[in-house]
């Protein structure tokens, strides 16, 4: 077992470990209504950094309904996976997987309602 964070051969809980902790600007809204009334009818992203997002989108039964390995806010509640595709989804709760840059990862539910 390593007891010594800062990597120099002896232990010292008198020196500070230095700690990088990098802020996201990434905003992930907890749903959207894609009802065609110009408001909020795509699911959006607020990426200032145009990072490159990877985002899937899963039902209440973990089955895929839509993946985008390069996400541009482009997603109106229609499926592109599974045996729906092409077909608007019904209201309900969904959840997602966004991967940002191929290394953060982030997880939670969004609600669509149409």
């Amino acid at each position: 077992i390593n007891s010594d964070p800062d990597n120099s051969g002896v232990p010292d809980e008198q020196i500070p470990t230095p700690v990088i902790l990098r802020g996201t600007s990434i905003y992930i809204p907890e749903g959207f209504s894609p009802n065609g009334d110009g408001t909020h009818d795509n699911f959006v992203i607020e990426n200032p950094n145009n990072d490159l997002l990877l985002l899937e989108i899963y039902n209440r039964w973990g089955n895929l309904v839509f993946k985008d390995p390069n996400y541009q806010n482009t997603w109106n509640g229609i499926s592109n996976q599974g045996i729906r595709i092409g077909e608007d989804l019904p209201d309900g709760t969904y959840f997602y997987i966004l991967i940002v840059n191929q290394q953060e990862r982030y997880t939670g539910y969004i609600t669509l309602k149409r």
